[in-house]
């Protein structure tokens, strides 16, 4: 058990440790060309903040090639019962890390962001999606992804 939680603490002060975006590069195996989805999560938060991501993800996965894209979840908490209960909860199938406070702010998205897309290559583009009007995002998904 002792060198369970040593592993876990090892694992989330690497995580924070330099720029997230190399730490979970290195954490989703990717490659050159994949683009990365982060969803961030807040427990406690209205049904709508659940449901967006999720109806994004699932256009993501219907309209694009899924063998290039690679999805975690960022989730606001403090401890890793909330963590395993949440993800419990919305039935999230990806993988999922602790979120301290600073994900937004490493990956340089704005607090209001409720999904990073992030293309690693050379340019590294970002786009973030907000809480907006959801048939200009899927449009502007799409683009990003092209």
């Amino acid at each position: 058990m002792k060198k369970l939680i040593s592993i876990f603490f090892l694992f989330t002060a690497t995580l924070w440790a330099g720029d997230l975006f190399q730490v979970l590069l290195q954490k989703l195996d990717m490659k050159e060309g994949e683009i990365l989805v982060v969803v961030y999560y807040q427990p406690a938060t209205c049904v709508k903040c659940y449901l967006e991501p999720q109806n994004y993800l699932d256009f993501i996965n219907r309209y694009t090639d899924s063998n290039r894209v690679k999805i975690v979840g960022m989730i606001r908490c403090d401890r890793d019962i909330e963590m395993k209960v949440f993800k419990r909860e919305i039935n999230w199938e990806y993988a999922m890390h602790r979120d301290n406070g600073k994900a937004r702010h490493s990956l340089n998205a704005p607090s209001d962001a409720i999904i990073s897309l992030i293309s690693y290559d050379r340019n590294r583009k970002l786009h973030i999606i907000r809480s907006s009007d959801y048939n200009e995002t899927t449009k502007k998904i799409l683009v990003f992804f092209k």
